[in-house]
Order: C-alpha cells, then sequence, then structure tokens
C-alpha cells in the first residue's frame, strides 16, 4: 500500500474515532489526530471515504430523500446534545475532582503540620526524660547524703547517749 493509500486508510479511522467522541470529523480535526502526517489531498480523500460510509449507513430502501436529510439532521443534533451534555458532566467532575485535590492539599499540609508537631513534641519529650533522668541521678545523691548524715546523727547520739550513761 503506498504513503497516500496507509494515510487514506488512517484518516478514515480518525474520522471514525473522532465520530465516535461525539465530534464532527474535519480536516483539521483529522491532521490533528494523525499528529500532523499525512498529505491534505489523502486526508481529504480519507475523510470522503468516511462520509460515503456514514451515508450508506442512513440509506434505507424506500424512504425519500428529504426524511434521509431529516435523519441526519436528528443524528448530528443527537451527537452535538450528546457531546454537550458530555461537556457539562465533564466540567462538573473536574469540579469535584478540583475540590477533592485542594481538600487533598488541605489535608496534607494539615498532616504535615501535625508531623512537624510530633517531631518537635518528641524531642521535647526526650529532653525532658533526660532531665527527669538527671534529677532522680540527684535525688538518688540526696537519698545517700541523707542516709549518711542520719548515720552519722545516729552515732553521735549513741556516742552521746554513751557518754550520758557513764557519767551517771
Amino acid at each position: 500500500m503506498s504513503a497516500r493509500g496507509e494515510t487514506r486508510r488512517l484518516a478514515h479511522a480518525a474520522a471514525c474515532e473522532i465520530a465516535a467522541k461525539g465530534q464532527r470529523p474535519s480536516i483539521a480535526a483529522i491532521r490533528e489526530h494523525l499528529g500532523g502526517r499525512g498529505g491534505q489531498q489523502a486526508i481529504i480523500d480519507g475523510l470522503n471515504d468516511w462520509i460515503a460510509d456514514a451515508a450508506r449507513r442512513f440509506e434505507i430502501p424506500g424512504i425519500p430523500e428529504s426524511l434521509r436529510g431529516l435523519v441526519v439532521d436528528f443524528w448530528d443534533r443527537a451527537t452535538t446534545e450528546a457531546a454537550t451534555r458530555w461537556q457539562d458532566e465533564r466540567q462538573q467532575w473536574e469540579g469535584r475532582l478540583a475540590e477533592c485535590q485542594a481538600h487533598t492539599q488541605h489535608l496534607d499540609a494539615q498532616w504535615q503540620a501535625s508531623l512537624a508537631r510530633i517531631v518537635d513534641l518528641t524531642a521535647r519529650l526526650a529532653r525532658e526524660q533526660a532531665q527527669v533522668a538527671d534529677l532522680r541521678g540527684l535525688l538518688g545523691e540526696r537519698d545517700e547524703q541523707m542516709r549518711r548524715l542520719t548515720n552519722l546523727l545516729e552515732r553521735e547520739q549513741a556516742a552521746r547517749d554513751a557518754e550520758r550513761s557513764r557519767g551517771s
């Protein structure tokens, strides 16, 4: 198949895909769909092939041409209405998505703030636990001093009592 024939086939397929999305196939739309590739005439031929195929789909034997025209008009209006509704719904969903993303960002910011607070409180707790350990050490030293002083006082008291007993 020649390059022109391949482009014509690809243009026909692109027109089908564009129409399936509820959009009107055009030379510009097909060229864009093909990524800017293909010759102008081959794209026109592919579009004409698609138009001919679409016309054959609406051919119903025994139906006057005026009625066929109405069917085609009806089809065009139906696809336009569907595209409009799709666009409206898409905008609503995109709005909801934006709201959800904003809420997610808000929650993420709160989470980050909470995480920073946890890190801060953890560091503070570690400092305070070190202070408590230091204070316990000091209390232990004070208890030891108290025991020594109490023992010393008890010995002095015992010595005084012993001296009084001897003197009496």
